[in-house]
């Protein structure tokens, strides 16, 4: 199984009658040598590290070894911001915070890179929280995500 554009993605998940994410977990099943269960099972895994570097970024304020970064996250969470949605504040507040985790060393989270850290987790958390959006469906947008970033690859 194989796609290099959006296009076949979908078109294999079209005949496939599934989400691109789980073409993306059968492709890594594939590639790895691993069964597709150990493959959800490990980018599962992931969930809760991202979500525990977002919770442990918000609570502590305090300012990192170098003094650069620290609290920026929680302001931003309970600021009162006119210029954003209620939405893109969380992400936002969400992806500073998680920065601010990886710089108090807690738990580095790179994803999708050590750069722009946690951004990917933090949308995808804040609009599953609006959504209710289960494990299932958390774990299928990450592995849709990688998907995307293989075919710009």
């Amino acid at each position: 199984m194989e796609y290099h554009s959006m296009k076949e993605l979908f078109a294999v998940a079209d005949v496939e009658k599934c989400s691109p994410g789980i073409i993306a977990c059968r492709v890594e099943a594939e590639e790895s040598g691993k069964s597709y269960e150990q493959v959800w099972d490990r980018m599962k895994y992931t969930i809760p590290v991202f979500r525990e570097a977002i919770r442990k970024g918000l609570a502590d304020t305090s300012k990192s070894a170098s003094g650069l970064v620290g609290g920026d996250g929680s302001r931003l969470f309970n600021g009162n911001m006119r210029f954003m949605s209620p939405i893109c504040q969380k992400a936002a507040s969400y992806a500073i915070a998680t920065a601010e985790a990886n710089a108090k060393m807690y738990r580095i989270v790179a994803c999708p890179t050590a750069g722009s850290c946690g951004i990917l987790p933090a949308v995808l958390s804040a609009v599953g929280e609006e959504v209710n959006a289960s494990m299932y469906d958390f774990t299928c947008a990450l592995f849709t995500a990688g998907a995307i970033g293989r075919v710009i690859a």
